[in-house]
């Protein structure tokens, strides 16, 4: 919240010898099956089923068909680069590079599992024919937009209202050269087309000159975000040369504000509420309107205010800094959650309502040199203290880093190559 407004490789597995009745694993929209050559394969290493445009990619990439079956003769032995699991009512593993230590990979009649989720594997029990490398299609940039606008509800959300800020930070609107048709007035979704296809995504919670510098083309950049952001400063613009770049290397840029906020599943307060073992959650606070929800969250918690900070260290990780910066009381209580720029004197009222005794945040310790974010906080602080609520400062950009993970699962599971890209904390 800003302070401003795998599929499972069935094969090789003969039809004599599979179960009549085997659930099957495969999920339509996940990876192509992997399975014995037929004859007639090509000698280049790749054969498909007759169906729409299969783009071939050459003798060790394959690319994904409309039919989602792939025929590959085991010539060679790398590994897969690529590949999601999804079995078990949604449990999922991500094999995202090779040659690293080959965990327990079993296949069962129902399920295939990988331990530990998100390391690397091969997967010789599954390919027991040998093993070939396996690389998914680029994704056509269109269809996932209209999933994200989806997923986020975006054509539903008013009055996010980010022309204040973009106002502030160019003076002149260079940005408007490069920004996609329809993206001023709702200040979410697309913001930079980028190419047709998509390779792969970069999530990050601020983007930043430095992030773009480092992508490669046809990536699709995710974030909370359309402007970087410092906490001595505030927001920060992009660079002109940074859209030039996104421009000349295909590169697409998509960013939700409010609707992550608001999100029902992964909404930054939300998941820091779940990581430090929050209860009986309660949502409310919405920060823009056309959407349910809300960016503020609430529940209780059986920790004392020290416990509930380690829970959230372990949550966040050690390179977010959790600062204690009142303890009124040795329990934490009832704890609202309110990730980002949420040290508002408005946030905190309507927390008391319902119970407030500790308050976690992202900028109650900011150091921010703009009167008006300072003025602010310290009038949010002075409520806190007269209603001896504790404060809890868990950092701006480290209390919205779980989402950006949770979106490259999210990615991922579209058979997209996705990884969160650091670039704080701050």
């Amino acid at each position: 919240m800003a302070s401003a407004p795998v599929s499972a490789a069935r094969g090789p597995v003969s039809a004599e010898r599979e179960p009549q009745n085997r659930r099957p694993l495969l999920r339509p929209e996940a990876l192509p099956l992997v399975r014995q050559p037929e004859p007639g394969a090509r000698s280049d290493g790749a054969r498909h089923r007759e169906g729409p445009a299969v783009q071939r990619l050459g003798s060790d990439r394959l690319a994904r068909t409309e039919a989602h079956e792939v025929a590959i003769p085991f010539t060679r032995p790398p590994t897969f680069q690529h590949l999601l699991v999804e079995v078990d009512e949604g449990v999922e593993a991500q094999v995202v590079r090779p040659r690293d230590t080959v965990p327990a990979v079993t296949l069962g009649e129902a399920s295939l599992s990988i331990e530990p989720p998100g390391r690397s594997a091969w997967l010789e029990p599954v390919v027991s024919a040998g093993r070939f490398s396996l690389e998914l299609a680029p994704m056509e940039l269109t269809p996932l937009v209209t999933e994200l606008d989806a997923y986020f509800r975006v054509p539903e959300v008013r009055n996010d209202d980010w022309s204040p800020i973009f106002e502030a930070l160019y003076p002149d609107p260079y940005w408007r050269e490069f920004a996609e048709p329809g993206y001023e007035g709702r200040w979410n979704g697309l913001l930079v087309r980028g190419a047709s296809e998509v390779e792969r995504v970069a999530t990050c919670v601020f983007p930043s000159d430095r992030i773009v510098a480092g992508l490669a083309p046809r990536t699709l950049l995710f974030s909370e975000h359309p402007v970087d952001f410092a906490d001595e400063p505030g927001f920060l613009p992009l660079a002109r040369e940074s859209f030039e770049a996104m421009r000349e290397r295909g590169i697409g840029f998509y960013h939700v504000h409010a609707p992550l906020d608001m999100h029902p599943e992964i909404s930054p307060s939300r998941l820091c509420a779940r990581g430090a073992g929050l209860e009986i959650l309660d949502e409310y606070y919405p920060i823009a309107e056309g959407i349910p929800g809300g960016a503020a969250i609430i529940g209780e918690s059986r920790l004392s205010v020290e416990g509930l900070a380690e829970a959230l260290r372990g949550f966040l990780g050690s390179e977010i800094k959790v600062h204690v910066l009142t303890r009124p009381r040795p329990e934490a209580g009832r704890v609202a959650v309110v990730a980002g720029g949420g040290a508002d004197r408005a946030i905190l009222e309507a927390s008391l309502e319902r119970g407030c005794q500790t308050f976690v945040t992202g900028n109650a310790a900011t150091t921010c040199r703009l009167s008006f974010v300072q003025e602010a906080v310290r009038d949010f602080r002075e409520l806190a203290d007269e209603a001896a609520v504790a404060l809890v400062d868990a950092m701006h950009y480290g209390m919205e880093k779980p989402p950006q993970l949770e979106m490259v699962r999210w990615f991922r599971a579209r058979g997209l190559r996705a990884e969160f890209v650091p670039d704080g904390p701050k």
